[in-house]
């Protein structure tokens, strides 16, 4: 933790970490509005207006823009030394601040080389969580957004890290009773069991699965990767989207491609911007739980969401949006616009 206040503090006088701020605004017991502060878009990305609009959604459709030039830069070949928590770790990850954070102390897990964001995890990417935990107090949260559908901000795969806590952070008031970062990581941690039965959130009716991994924690880290490898592939078929699926030519029509290069122009890579080929999910877990959630669609009405809205955390940048989500939409409703109902069937 020493590292990385001290990293944020030089990166905050050297201008390279520009953090968005945002006002916390709640809105019943179990979620939380961030207020974006002057009106600021969220998706500092190289993926925005990248994604395509779901045909079947006019809505969608209406609010989100297609461009005839699907390029983008790779931010992280390399990254800035200037955001670097750990240059190694592994071996074949970095550590560095989240450059555009609304949460003080956001982390990236980067691959070292690049990787596709539309990739699953892997033992690899377990190693690496597992070495990065062991270093953070035991309420910080990972996540991971796979694929463009899913909130994801930036094709090179890179997994999330915030911590659960707000009172051990700097800026955090004293007096404040609001300690928790979201609302539902209290409640999940509520949840567990002592085995590792897959199971459901009683309150959510779209499609999920819910696991409880604390057993995995208090066995021997040497051991911890490989089991939670385990348990994710686990969840991912429980709903069956561990396999991968072809382009759906008749309902996309020709498949498109957003081609990506590194910073220096040294490589060139594609990533399919297909809807068909990759299930888009959402992916959460700490050391208590682990839950994925699948995506029918990146955002609905223009409100973006990624893994922290299933955790009941949604942005508005500003007030039209605020009463977008509050009064037209309904808070309740949603997470249900942009998942698949209970019952869908992937295969």
């Amino acid at each position: 933790m020493n590292k990385i206040a001290q990293v944020t503090n030089q990166a905050l006088a050297s201008s390279h970490l520009i953090p968005i701020k945002t006002t916390r605004i709640h809105k019943e017991p179990h979620y939380l509005i961030n207020m974006v502060a002057g009106g600021k878009i969220l998706k500092t990305s190289a993926l925005e207006n990248k994604v395509q609009p779901d045909p079947a959604d006019k809505k969608e459709s209406e609010k989100t823009v297609t461009v005839q030039a699907s390029t983008a830069i790779d931010p992280f070949r390399p990254f800035e030394k200037e955001l670097c928590i750990a240059e190694k770790i592994e071996p074949h990850h970095a550590i560095v601040l989240n450059k555009f954070c609304v949460v003080e102390y956001h982390l990236l897990l980067l691959t070292r080389e690049f990787e596709k964001q539309t990739n699953h995890l892997n033992r690899r990417d377990f190693a690496a969580v597992v070495g990065t935990m062991a270093r953070l107090t035991p309420d910080w949260v990972v996540f991971y957004n796979r694929g463009l559908y899913s909130g994801a901000s930036q094709p090179h795969k890179h997994i999330q890290l915030i911590p659960g806590d707000r009172s051990t952070r700097a800026s955090f008031e004293e007096g404040n009773n609001d300690t928790v970062e979201f609302p539902l990581i209290p409640i999940f941690d509520a949840l567990v069991e002592q085995d590792s039965t897959i199971s459901k959130v009683p309150f959510w009716h779209f499609k999920h699965a819910f696991m409880s991994i604390k057993h995995i924690f208090d066995n021997d880290i040497e051991q911890r990767a490989e089991q939670l490898t385990d348990s994710y592939v686990k969840l991912l078929r429980s709903i069956d989207v561990y396999e991968d699926g072809e382009h759906n030519v008749a309902q996309e029509g020709e498949e498109r491609f957003l081609s990506v290069s590194c910073l220096n122009g040294a490589e060139m890579h594609e990533i399919s911007l297909s809807r068909s080929k990759f299930t888009n999910y959402n992916f959460l877990m700490n050391r208590n739980w682990m839950l994925l959630v699948p995506r029918s669609r990146e955002n609905y009405m223009g409100i973006s969401c990624n893994s922290l809205a299933f955790l009941h955390g949604f942005f508005a940048k500003n007030e039209q949006q605020l009463k977008l989500i509050t009064e037209e939409i309904g808070l309740d409703n949603l997470l249900p616009h942009v998942t698949f109902p209970s019952d869908h069937q992937f295969k």
